[in-house]
């Protein structure tokens, strides 16, 4: 009798757990692109009120210019924003780099902790960011996220935040489908480790391991910190399928996020790109996991303004987000338009937003 009420107690407590999660939004989300600190107008949601929320981007170096010190402006205006007009915000706050270092200057200055910083190609282009598995590096941000955790945590307009590892460009995994797995050796003067030593992570776990090993330490502390705002996780397809023997210890953080239910969103950039307008025959077959609807945990797509897009036929971001709703399953998508307010800036692409909002998310 004492198992069983025992028994009781954890699946009701795991049950109040989940259900104290904030809800996610459902529908297009847009990103606010690349202007620093944009001012929205307060008619913004008025002139497309199908929009459901927004992707709040700040730099880790605006953030918290000096150790300790952090400036939450522009966090607290968007997410009073998303209060009065009922839209859910999400975080996405840039941690390495992407020809500009978004890691505060007192992390990489020779007057602060001297971090070094690593150069190299990825697919979408060059980038230079800070080593994701620097154990200084990653502990100055899990310090952060929880900062950021005691702020918002219980905000009822913040419904989620992009898991930063440190790394370049953006949240997606790049760095496995790089040069710097497939020759490490040429990093050493540039990334973290600059002598050989009897085990070197770098060097000596095999296939990129120790990239995924620093992200799960940054995974744990946001799981610990974010008790009721999801945490979106963005796998691109590139990640686990390009270079040989990568792909497996990327794949478990899949299969990691998928246990995790709620808790935890999948998501890709890619995914309509090579679906629908680039379908490519040597996807990965694990990847083919996150484009069917196999995974428990919810999945978000990103859509931005590539050129395949701009110069194609019509309907083609219709029949993204076709295919992300009705294939996928997809919670909602985040629409990455280019200009500063999030929108493509192009009237057909725009019609077609709209319109597959009312077909795929009807309330």
């Amino acid at each position: 009798m004492m198992l069983r009420s025992l028994i009781l107690f954890l699946l009701l407590s795991a049950n109040y757990a989940v259900a104290q999660m904030k809800p996610l939004p459902e529908g297009i989300v847009r990103a606010i692109n690349f202007t620093k600190r944009p001012v929205l107008p307060d008619d913004y949601f008025k002139q497309d009120p199908w929009v459901q929320g927004l992707v709040i981007r700040e730099l880790w170096a605006d953030l918290e210019p000096e150790e300790g010190k952090f400036d939450w402006s522009y966090l607290d205006e968007m997410l009073a924003y998303g209060q009065k007009h009922q839209r859910s915000i999400v975080f996405l706050i840039l941690t390495g780099g992407f020809n500009k270092i978004s890691t505060p200057a007192w992390l990489t200055s020779e007057n602060g902790y001297n971090r070094p910083t690593m150069s190299f190609v990825t697919g979408i282009g060059p980038a230079t960011s800070v080593v994701p598995w620097d154990k200084i590096i990653n502990e100055k941000w899990i310090n952060t996220a929880r900062k950021i955790a005691e702020r918002y945590d219980k905000q009822k307009s913040f419904s989620a935040i992009y898991l930063a590892g440190v790394q370049a460009r953006y949240p997606e995994m790049l760095i496995p489908n790089t040069e710097v797995f497939l020759h490490p050796e040429l990093y050493l003067n540039e990334g973290y480790k600059s002598r050989r030593e009897p085990f070197n992570e770098a060097l000596d776990l095999p296939h990129a391991r120790v990239y995924t090993k620093a992200w799960n330490t940054v995974l744990d502390s946001m799981l610990k910190y974010f008790k009721h705002t999801t945490i979106i996780n963005m796998v691109d397809e590139f990640s686990i399928k390009q270079y040989k023997n990568v792909e497996e210890p990327m794949y478990e953080i899949v299969r990691r996020c998928d246990s995790l239910g709620n808790r935890v969103t999948v998501g890709t950039a890619n995914l309509g790109y090579r679906t629908v307008i680039e379908p490519q025959p040597d996807i990965h077959p694990k990847y083919k996991t996150i484009v069917t609807k196999k995974l428990r945990c919810p999945v978000v797509y990103e859509l931005g303004p590539r050129k395949q897009i701009i110069d194609g036929p019509d309907n083609q971001v219709y029949d993204a987000l076709r295919f992300a709703k009705q294939e996928v399953g997809c919670r909602f998508v985040i629409v990455w338009g280019g200009t500063p307010n999030g929108t493509f800036g192009v009237p057909r692409f725009e019609a077609e937003l709209k319109k597959a909002s009312a077909d795929f998310w009807k309330k």
